[in-house]
């Protein structure tokens, strides 16, 4: 029996996250509603499957990307 080759498992997150930034290139383009709601729902599948399969190695450097957008993005303020 053939062993899967383990060197290419890292790719297919990186496959997905490719078809999301085309879905939503799509959806950006498109004028119907219809076709941007079904870009936008494989966007949002894309981008959860790609996530949960991704190994840490991936998925770490995008975890402090979003960290650290969100706190350049919109800083909390302190409760009064």
């Amino acid at each position: 029996m053939a062993r899967p080759n383990h060197m290419l498992t890292w790719l297919f997150p990186l496959v997905l996250l490719a078809f999301a930034m085309a879905t939503f290139w799509l959806a950006q383009q498109t004028g119907q509603d219809v076709y941007r709601v079904l870009a936008i729902g494989g966007l949002v599948i894309c981008l959860i499957w790609g996530c949960a399969i991704a190994p840490w190695f991936l998925q770490l450097p995008v975890l402090i990307f979003l960290a650290s957008w969100r706190v350049w993005r919109s800083p909390l303020k302190p409760c009064k």
